[in-house]
């Protein structure tokens, strides 16, 4: 197909001026670049990170855009987004921006990353009913105070506010219970995580939906430890690590009690089976076994002569004597008679 001279002809210095502007122009060379849509409305993505850009403009026809990378550019002012009322993750790390401000139109918004700028106070959040995930981390925070703007987004579920400059924790516990959702907190890095005692246990006991704090997990007993240590002191923590240890045992025995007897079930029921596949097998072979006839033997057959033998003897040719017994008799006496002469 015919290129259009947008996607011929390179960004000139005349479209740059002396520093690269996001131009409608612009817009779609990368668009291209990135084989997205050449019509804007279409796009639901936008990557205008690593370029340079300095100001957010000319994003208007970017109307069903949901997600919108601009980090790692020179911004300094958060500004041009009001016609993205669609947008859900916005990026805007590393920049030079100084202040929350004009989103008040993005209510859709779930993330937005803020992180590695120059933000001193967490304000103008009222309008993002939907942010979920907000990331504050390496900026320019000093003072507890300057987090109240939070309370204005009770939605949030992820805050990390690590490697800042918080220096005193007073007062911040109250404004962390006012996010009745938050599961993932970082807040390493801040000279007052050192210089908190029992830093940990009080965030766990006083944020009830808290999952995660900082590197690692918030698991079960940890929390039930940290809630007994704020009722009663250390020898309450002692007694519930105890019983959670003995709770433990019990689940571990019942369930491989249950485990057992599902074995033994198990290999009854095997047998079982097995046990009526015999029986079956069984029941087949005798139903197709031929039956065998046995041969009767000839009644004039002597015993000890097989009957093979008694078939092979040749049959007599010479008649039954039918003479009366005293006729052979005389015939005896003649011959013996002749015998003397």
């Amino acid at each position: 197909s015919t290129q259009s001279t947008w996607e011929r002809e390179p960004v000139s210095k005349t479209d740059m001026g002396d520093e690269l502007r996001i131009t409608p122009r612009l817009l779609r060379k990368i668009c291209q670049e990135k084989d997205l849509y050449d019509t804007p409305e279409l796009n639901d993505k936008l990557y205008l990170h690593y370029k340079g850009f300095k100001k957010i403009e000319n994003l208007d026809e970017y109307t069903s855009l949901k997600a919108l990378w601009l980090e790692c550019n020179g911004i300094s002012t958060i500004e041009g987004l009001d016609k993205l009322s669609q947008l859900r993750c916005l990026y805007l790390h590393s920049n030079c921006i100084e202040r929350i401000e004009n989103l008040g139109a993005l209510s859709a918004l779930v993330v937005l990353q803020l992180s590695h700028n120059r933000i001193r106070v967490a304000e103008n959040l009222a309008g993002l009913t939907s942010l979920e995930t907000l990331n504050l981390a390496h900026n320019c925070f000093q003072k507890v105070a300057d987090l109240q703007g939070l309370t204005e987004c009770p939605s949030l579920t992820t805050l990390d506010l690590s490697d800042n400059h918080i220096e005193e924790h007073e007062g911040l516990i109250d404004i962390l219970q006012q996010l009745p959702n938050l599961a993932c907190l970082y807040l390493k890095g801040n000279p007052f995580v050192r210089n908190m005692t029992n830093y940990r246990k009080l965030l766990i006991c006083h944020l009830p939906s808290l999952k995660y704090l900082d590197e690692r997990p918030v698991f079960e007993l940890e929390r039930r430890t940290a809630e007994a240590w704020r009722r009663g002191g250390r020898e309450m923590e002692i007694e519930e690590r105890k019983r959670f240890q003995e709770e433990k045992e019990f689940a571990d025995k019942r369930n491989m009690e249950e485990f057992r007897k599902l074995q033994d079930s198990t290999r009854l029921r095997t047998q079982m089976a097995l046990d009526r596949i015999e029986r079956e097998a069984q029941q087949t072979a005798a139903a197709t076994t031929p039956t065998q006839t046995v041969p009767v033997l000839d009644a004039a057959v002597p015993t000890g002569t097989s009957a093979n033998a008694a078939r092979q003897q040749p049959e007599s040719t010479t008649e039954p004597t039918t003479e009366p017994l005293h006729v052979a008799a005389a015939e005896s006496e003649e011959i013996d008679l002749n015998q003397l002469d």
